[in-house]
């Protein structure tokens, strides 16, 4: 199986089902002012409450959640009121409005997603005949409102995304080529935030701070974020106008090549005996630079004494190029597992490949920001007792999402696994506890740094207590177990405190994990 089978992610392209009228193909269903789709509203429901019970990382149905979804024209207008009298099969869903009944309709079964999805398109459309709220909102409006009254009883990663957003994410995901570069919004104007050194935009004259005027010669006024990044897109080996301008100086127009390579991630720099490694985030091709890295350090005149890795603010990635990274310095052994309900959501992500740094003692610096496939790599490697994790609690981003095509076009992500470390406890919510906390102020690091020179780990029975949870966790517990290294912004001191530490071996070797049966780590 390919390597991009670990991302766990499924794409299921359903058909147009044959609910409601054919549509224009230069309308737009979900403008306001125009009828309401109550056939889409049916279809994209029905869908959805089809897939989500047997994928769901728990237990429930789909009159479970075409209730909790119905509950979402209560959000746009409070006299509308959903509930159901019986059980599904025998009962009825009754909508009151103004605290009078308006609707009755028999309740389908249980599982039953097909006439559930009836049911709330014809709610919806009695609704709308009496609320001019819905009407405001428009099919658009009412369908987002379904899904966050649905989502809200499942995890942050859960939602819909509507059509055209869902196109854009696609073309996206599909690796359409760019000038190397990522703007953000601020006061109105759209800035240069990320930069690759080696992407077109860079070698042009584009530089970080800038703010992007035009595309094209097209004004980028009363444009979005999500526009922006459609105009950018393009063909490979395609070429883009982009106006800039830096501050307090004139604009320029620059003719950018579109490009398909992926951002730089790496950067190595020595300092003093040790090889310092800065890991921005994970991109198809960070597992093979780091590897390139090690290994012409390895083989240079002046071999390192120890690795640090940096992957502070490192917001995660491709889970399977953090795989392959973990395996230049593990060799072989579990990264990772995944866990949910459903069959297909269960792997074991193991490490296949060699130590390139050569047993060298080696320090993973994260912090608050520090997130997903940055968290499974640092997990991976503490876990496996080939590092020692210094800095701060992680962000605590475990879950993995599948992803449906629904009918209208939009998308729906469903959380269908979460992701254990090598020693079974959940990465979500409880994050990487480290083993030498650097968020507890310089003198707490000195005294850890010095407990740790006579054999003793002031951070043992916390990282101990937190790799004994295992799922479900409370977020109680979660935080409880987070409790003694509070999630902080990285500073300078955890590069002090890890070259301190791998240039004292006994303190090091006190600060790793202790051991666990190999079996446990199969």
């Amino acid at each position: 199986m390919k390597r991009a089978c670990l991302i766990a992610q499924r794409l299921v392209v359903l058909g147009l089902l044959a609910i409601g009228a054919p549509l224009a193909s230069h309308a737009d269903p979900y403008a306001a002012g125009q009828p309401l789709d109550d056939g889409r509203i049916a279809a994209v429901t029905a869908a959805a409450m089809r897939f989500i019970p047997p994928h769901s990382l728990f237990e429930t149905s789909a009159a479970q959640l075409a209730l909790w979804g119905l509950r979402g024209l209560t959000a746009l207008d409070p006299r509308l009121v959903t509930r159901l009298a019986g059980k599904p099969g025998s009962g009825r869903v009754v909508m009151d409005f103004s605290g009078a009944q308006l609707l009755v309709y028999s309740a389908p079964k249980q599982a039953d997603a097909t006439g559930w999805g009836r049911v709330v398109a014809a709610i919806t459309r009695g609704a709308w005949k009496v609320s001019a709220r819905l009407r405001n909102a428009a099919t658009a409006g009412i369908l987002a409102s379904i899904f966050d009254e649905m989502f809200a009883h499942f995890d942050p990663y859960t939602r819909y995304v509507p059509p055209e957003q869902a196109r854009l994410d696609r073309i996206a995901r599909a690796g359409r080529a760019g000038p190397g570069l990522d703007v953000v919004e601020r006061h109105g104007v759209f800035v240069v935030v990320r930069l690759d050194p080696r992407g077109p935009a860079a070698q042009a004259g584009v530089r970080l701070g800038d703010t992007l005027l035009a595309i094209d010669d097209r004004s980028l006024e009363h444009s979005d974020v999500a526009a922006v990044h459609a105009l950018l897109a393009g063909p490979r080996d395609s070429t883009v106008v982009l106006t800039v301008r830096a501050p307090g100086q004139h604009s320029r127009t620059l003719i950018v090549a579109r490009s398909s390579a992926p951002p730089t991630t790496v950067f190595t720099r020595r300092l003093g005996q040790f090889l310092v490694v800065r890991i921005q985030g994970f991109s198809n091709d960070t597992a093979s630079r780091l590897s390139q890295d090690l290994i012409r350090a390895m083989n240079g005149p002046n071999p390192p004494h120890g690795v640090v890795l940096d992957l502070r603010g490192n917001r995660g990635g491709v889970l399977s190029s953090a795989v392959d990274a973990a395996a230049a310095l593990i060799g072989h052994g579990v990264v990772a597992r995944t866990d949910g309900r459903d069959p297909a959501a269960r792997r074991i992500l193991r490490a296949n490949g060699h130590d390139l740094a050569r047993g060298l003692p080696v320090a993973v610096l994260v912090d608050g920001n520090t997130a997903s496939a940055a968290e499974v790599f640092a997990a991976a490697l503490a876990d496996n007792d080939r590092a020692v994790v210094i800095g701060t609690d992680t962000l605590g981003k475990g879950l993995v999402q599948t992803v449906e095509r629904m009918p209208d076009g939009g998308e729906l992500f469903l959380t269908w696994s979460r992701i254990l470390a090598p020693r079974g406890w959940p990465l979500q919510d409880l994050g990487v506890v480290p083993q030498i906390c650097t968020s507890l102020g310089p003198g707490a690091i000195t005294d850890q740094l010095e407990a740790l020179r006579h054999g003793t780990d002031p951070m043992l029975a916390a990282a101990i207590a937190a790799r004994a949870a295992r799922p479900p966790l409370p977020p109680l517990k979660a935080l409880a177990l987070r409790g003694p290294c509070p999630a902080a912004i990285g500073h300078g001191g955890e590069v002090a405190a890890a070259t301190a530490l791998l240039a004292d071996i006994p303190a090091y070797q006190a600060a790793l994990l202790p051991p666990v049966p190999t079996a446990s780590l199969r």
